[in-house]
């Protein structure tokens, strides 16, 4: 649950349509979350930056900070079941990404 589930959650985008929005950031109780979560509280940067060792994304995430959320990144509080902006989720235009005929 921890590893699969809850980053991506919601799970309505897929990576190959939009990789800011495919998985989440867990924001929020770091220092109790982090270790709880072994890193995945900042997944994002997994799938940014899939080569970055897990013990390490805390710190791309600081660095990259600025770049990262210029895009429409999905982020959770703490301990949220979905992300703060999930109207940018339920809009999302799919079809775009659909094969073409």
């Amino acid at each position: 649950v921890v590893f699969v589930i809850l980053p991506h959650q919601p799970a309505t985008v897929a990576q190959t349509e939009d990789k800011y929005m495919a998985t989440t950031m867990r924001m929020g109780w770091e220092w109790l979350l982090t270790p709880l979560l072994v890193y995945q509280n900042y997944h994002l940067i997994h799938h940014l930056y899939p080569e970055i060792p897990f013990y390490k994304m805390h710190k791309v995430w600081y660095l990259k900070y600025d770049e990262i959320n210029a895009q429409d990144i999905s982020v959770q509080t703490a301990f949220g079941l979905e992300p703060a902006n999930i109207e940018s989720h339920k809009n999302f235009d799919h079809s775009k990404y659909a094969p073409q005929a």
